[in-house]
């Protein structure tokens, strides 16, 4: 006979939770307002997803985000995963990020300084497609590398990561996708921060509503 296990949780199992989770000092995204709106920043297990218009700057922001969490936070580690863009294209945009906040730097050790700045504090992936099991394996492979879960997974961004998910339409993909990423975040003890589009039927200089 299989031995069953139970899914049943005490009391006494969720305080220890409680105490490993939401009981540790939250992880600051580096916008005080922003923070301060989601309770002073994020805890393990937990998806933020933000949603903008296309071509408004949502990688530019997340790079932004990135950069001066990891002023607030030196022992802060990320996992990048750069659906859309190259490694390239990530390095050119943190040179300047890093270039923007140390004006004073030599023109000629941006990138050096910005490839030391990065050395021990983010790894990247570049493909174009990530199964679950792909995302899941660039965790663990970040924590062989990394001594440690990665402090903050970032997946830029949500319409890429959708595709790989056999729904019957985009809603549902996305529904899916979403679905996936809670559930990694639970399981890997981790935040997950993803951008995302709003259709584009939203008009430019008009505020997002529900529907869009």
């Amino acid at each position: 006979v299989l031995a069953r296990t139970s899914i049943l949780i005490t009391p006494a199992m969720a305080c220890r939770e409680w105490e490993g989770v939401q009981g540790q000092p939250k992880f600051r995204l580096g916008f005080p307002q922003l923070d301060a709106y989601i309770d002073g920043g994020m805890s393990d297990g937990q998806v933020a997803i933000i949603l903008a218009k296309t071509n408004v700057g949502k990688t530019i922001h997340l790079l932004n985000m990135l950069h001066l969490s990891s002023q607030e936070q030196p022992d802060a580690a990320y996992l990048f995963c750069s659906l859309e863009q190259t490694r390239g294209d990530w390095f050119e945009r943190a040179r300047r990020i890093w270039n923007f906040y140390n004006l004073g730097c030599d023109p000629e050790d941006v990138h050096k300084e910005t490839e030391r700045y990065w050395k021990d504090r983010i790894r990247l992936t570049d493909l174009n497609r990530m199964t679950e099991d792909q995302l899941l394996g660039a965790i663990d492979d970040f924590i062989e590398q990394m001594g440690k879960p990665p402090d903050l997974v970032a997946v830029d961004y949500l319409g890429y990561w959708a595709h790989g998910f056999p729904a019957a339409d985009r809603y549902a993909k996305t529904t899916e996708a979403v679905m996936s990423l809670k559930a990694i975040a639970k399981d890997r003890r981790t935040k997950i921060w993803v951008p995302h589009q709003v259709n584009r039927t939203a008009s430019f200089g008009t505020e997002p509503d529900v529907d869009n």
